[in-house]
């Protein structure tokens, strides 16, 4: 379904940090799909009693056309002769319960968002 290489991260009281390499996404092989590669990421977060600073970033991908810029929440369908496989979003921020956010980054780019507490 999907496998992850190496990665390292550091965590202190305000502030985390994660790399990482080779993520493979084969969900998609079953239904003639691509296998999606992304070959390193990046991502952290730092927060204080005022606010929340996300970032998230991407490079190396492969099994997907990607275009040089994204809008915000840009979609990518990924078709196969059996009908549509997957629908990725990019540049998107998801605010759920309890304050959970979700965040998807364009390739080569770096996503930088900050919230507001209280």
């Amino acid at each position: 379904m999907a496998s992850l290489g190496k990665a390292s991260g550091n965590c202190a009281k305000d502030k985390v940090n994660v790399e990482g390499e080779t993520f493979e996404l084969t969900a998609l092989k079953g239904t003639g799909g691509p296998v999606i590669k992304i070959a390193k990421y990046t991502t952290s977060c730092t927060s204080s009693n005022l606010f929340v600073q996300a970032q998230l970033s991407f490079s190396g991908v492969s099994g997907i056309q990607l275009p040089q810029r994204f809008e915000e929440k840009h979609t990518i369908t990924v078709s196969t002769s059996k009908g549509v496989a997957a629908k990725l979003v990019f540049n998107d921020i998801t605010r759920g319960d309890k304050g959970l956010l979700g965040m998807t980054a364009p390739a080569n780019h770096l996503v930088q968002q900050r919230w507001r507490l209280g």
